[in-house]
């Protein structure tokens, strides 16, 4: 249900339970009162009856008492729906609002025993296909979220995360750097130079990514290790086409980093993945990280989950050569 249509049914589910409490039951046996058992009430006696009914605490005082059976029925019959307007007040108004309050605190602290680990300061749609590599490889992590509704999100899909600010030292320890093998610094320009600044009396291996390499020396000099670029890294594989002057190929390797090899998928018409979005393809699950996607004359760096796949567009991907291999058999749709 939509959430408009739903809020609407709340708001006429609690007008007419007040309107039963407030009004319609105190007038009737205010009436009832007056007409079988000859008293004149007041209408804070009739509401307080009906209050009393309603959540089965008596009938009030005893000048508020009856015998006669219009009243009786109508005890009978606001005890019974009393069960129901106070299950609705429950649960439209008073459990949200607990369920806002009272929520299970966010920890800031890593989980004792993490070592040889990876830290990943800053959560994205590009972390997301490096965290997917490094479940494949069974290497540890843990990711520092500054912002709570993120990281609470990251925790219901399973992810370990530690609340706090990522370019602070106090945070950092709480990650347990003392024991990490590498920093991954992903929260833009001036944040992660304050990262790496933060992480250099720890002497680990830190990784930043940004998006102007031009500004690689900057960080080197705070301190970093490696400063990776995802466009540059896309725009490399465009050059070295033109260069080249290679078509027609389905795959290609770009570039050898190590064990890993960037490499690009041409998705044929009858690929099984046409039509689906990033996150529902299962390239994830191959250890594969994709860098970016070439649909006609557009190019998508860094791709999000939602984006979608279309036929003979390019895949840009990194990943070990068994993984590169599982990749482009979903690709073209070879079951193993």
């Amino acid at each position: 249900m939509p959430k408009a249509i739903k809020k609407r049914h709340q708001i006429i589910t609690i007008a007419i339970s007040l309107f039963l409490m407030f009004f319609a039951y105190p007038f009737l046996f205010k009436l009832f009162q007056h007409i079988f058992e000859h008293r004149t009430l007041t209408y804070i006696d009739s509401v307080f009856w009906t209050i009393s009914t309603l959540t089965s605490l008596g009938e009030g005082p005893s000048y508020l008492q009856y015998r006669h059976a219009p009243l009786q029925i109508l005890s009978i019959f606001v005890q019974l729906s009393g069960i129901g307007i106070v299950s609705v007040l429950l649960s439209v108004i008073i459990i949200p609002y607990v369920s806002k309050k009272v929520v299970l605190k966010l920890p800031e602290k890593a989980p004792t025993g993490l070592e040889n680990h990876v830290i990943i300061c800053g959560y994205s749609a590009l972390v997301e296909s490096f965290v997917g590599m490094l479940k494949e490889s069974n290497t540890p992590f843990i990711i520092i979220e500054k912002n709570e509704t993120t990281a609470r999100e990251l925790q219901n899909r399973g992810y370990p995360i530690i609340l706090g600010e990522t370019d602070c030292e106090e945070t950092l320890k709480n990650a347990n750097i003392q024991e990490a093998r590498t920093i991954l610094a992903n929260e833009g320009a001036e944040k992660n130079a304050s990262i790496v600044l933060a992480a250099s009396p720890f002497k680990k291996e830190n990784i930043v990514l940004i998006e102007d390499i031009t500004k690689a020396k900057y960080f080197k000099y705070a301190g970093a290790d490696k400063v990776i670029s995802p466009k540059e890294i896309f725009g490399s594989y465009i050059s070295s086409k033109v260069i080249r002057h290679i078509s027609g190929h389905e795959f290609e390797a770009i570039e050898s980093l190590k064990d890993l090899k960037i490499v690009s998928f041409k998705v044929p018409p009858m690929s099984p993945l046409v039509g689906k979005k990033l996150m529902e393809t299962g390239i994830r699950e191959t250890g594969c990280l994709v860098l970016g996607i070439r649909r006609r004359r557009e190019i998508s760096i860094n791709p999000s989950g939602e984006t979608k796949i279309e036929r003979d567009s390019l895949v840009i991907a990194i990943g070990e050569g068994n993984q590169l291999d599982e990749m482009e058999a979903l690709i073209c749709g070879i079951t193993p």
